[in-house]
């Protein structure tokens, strides 16, 4: 059973029984294994994003309670795994060329990289502030309490 996987079914996280599957395709093709273990890499990433995104977002009394809580997990869960089989943020992508050890990934230097999109300029990432030079004040005294100035 090769090819393309199935993108309208999507495998649950919680599918512990996917695990040896993903066991024995590892024995028989590693390459495979690598992707599916970058996907489901991916999807966790992907879900603790949405979750730190609902963190953000104040709720009202009407639509907090437990019971939405568990269900807003659950969903995001099931999105994040969708989202990962059909690409994804290219995360899973990234960790297979990585992680290959068959794949000729070559990192390209930032001349490199630039030579693909003429035009830009390569600029630091934190440029040093020039400095400044403070203006030159005289000091003024200033009045404490219960003192008087001489």
């Amino acid at each position: 059973m090769s090819g393309a996987p199935d993108l309208s079914v999507a495998r649950s996280s919680l599918d512990f029984g996917a695990y040896g599957a993903l066991r024995a395709k590892a024995q028989r093709d590693q390459g495979a294994a690598l992707q599916e273990t970058a996907q489901q890499f991916e999807a966790m990433f992907l879900q603790m994003v949405m979750k730190s995104m609902r963190a953000t977002v104040t709720k009202s009394d009407l639509f907090n309670s437990q019971s939405m809580e568990t269900y807003e997990a659950m969903y995001d869960r099931e999105l994040a795994t969708v989202m990962a089989r059909r690409g994804g943020i290219g995360l899973s992508q990234v960790l297979t060329q990585q992680l290959d050890p068959s794949a000729r990934y070559v990192p390209r230097s930032t001349e490199a990289a630039l030579s693909l999109h003429p035009g830009l300029e390569p600029r630091p990432v934190n440029p040093a502030p020039a400095p400044k030079a403070l203006p030159n004040r005289e000091p003024v005294p200033v009045p404490l309490k219960g003192r008087r100035a001489p």
